[in-house]
């Protein structure tokens, strides 16, 4: 864990001391769409930090926060499953999220806890919710894609 600098370090740091992870939220602006990250969920269970894009902040936070329980009850959520219980009314997945620039664009927090070494991290992806279509899905609509960009490519199980 690296040594805080700043109070927003400091306080970064206790909220995981405390809680086990962090929720980052980060507002979209002219340049994507705002998204939430987790920072310490690895760190605690040894599973991947998760990404979402484009939810409402209280949404994205609580997603997030049952995600993180689900790990710490030591629940496996993978690449390529589809789960029903994180959103009412629609199934998500999730996409291992290794594109080249997600530590300096994207999880720029989690990338300093773990002192800029490798760690795993799921994209939750949900679907389009007029055709129930996935990003990669005939039928999705093409003005979201730019909501929802995939930091991975997606992994379908059977």
């Amino acid at each position: 864990m690296p040594a805080p600098t700043d109070d927003g370090e400091r306080q970064f740091l206790d909220i995981i001391e405390r809680h086990g992870w962090h929720v980052m939220f980060v507002l979209g602006n002219d340049e994507g769409p705002g998204f939430a990250y987790s920072s310490g969920i690895y760190k605690l269970t040894g599973k991947p930090e998760v990404i979402v894009f484009s939810l409402p902040r209280q949404v994205a936070h609580f997603v997030i926060n049952d995600y993180a329980e689900r790990a710490k009850a030591g629940q496996t959520l993978e690449a390529g499953g589809f789960y029903d219980e994180f959103l009412e009314g629609h199934p998500v997945t999730f996409v291992a999220a290794d594109a080249p620039d997600r530590d300096r664009e994207y999880t720029t927090w989690a990338s300093w806890f773990y002192d800029r070494q490798s760690f795993p991290v799921l994209q939750m992806v949900y679907p389009d919710t007029r055709s129930g279509a996935f990003p990669w899905q005939p039928g999705y609509r093409e003005e979201w894609r730019e909501l929802q960009p995939l930091l991975g490519n997606p992994v379908i199980l059977n």
